[in-house]
């Protein structure tokens, strides 16, 4: 959903909505949404500067990357965003610092909110998806989900075509 910023009123602009974000816009490729994105954002202007607040809530079906199950993590996200114009950093005559490259652009008229949304859901994944705390993951010589119990095979044994041969199925 794109956004002309000269709806953008003194007073702002309240943007409520539902969104569906697709799959690709998830950096985890296992990750994908069970249910729409709600929204809500305010958009302001300051001297030039789009200022975006809002929140974001959504239910994610991600994979454990201990024992591969999938399971259901919901996002609560509440942002606080200042968006540049691309025209600034353009007419910048030395290299960009260090400390802008925090910063975010909008070029010409326009603020892609679902690009916005995808950000700050992608923010939000964790590095190391865990179906819970206490996940004790596959066995490394049969593949055995060791949530579930105990494995029986011979730990001796470094087969590890036996482990493949589990995950492939």
């Amino acid at each position: 959903m794109v956004i002309d910023i000269q709806r953008i009123s003194a007073r702002g602009l309240q943007q409520t909505g539902v969104l569906d974000v697709p799959r690709e816009a998830l950096i985890e490729d296992s990750a994908y949404l069970l249910e729409p994105v709600e929204y809500d954002i305010l958009l302001t202007r300051e001297k030039g500067k789009i200022k975006v607040t809002g929140k974001l809530q959504t239910t994610l079906m991600l994979a454990c990357v201990r024992c591969l199950e999938e399971y259901e993590m919901p996002i609560d996200s509440h942002f606080d965003l200042v968006l540049f114009p691309a025209i600034e950093l353009a007419d910048a005559e030395s290299a960009v610092k260090p400390e802008e490259i925090e910063y975010i652009f909008y070029e010409g008229n326009k603020i892609d909110l679902e690009k916005i949304l995808s950000e700050q859901i992608n923010l939000s994944l964790p590095f190391n998806p865990l179906c819970r705390e206490t996940c004790k993951g596959l066995c490394s010589n049969c593949g055995a989900d060791l949530n579930k119990g105990d494995c029986h095979c011979d730990h001796n044994s470094s087969d590890i075509s036996l482990f493949f041969d589990k995950i492939k199925r």
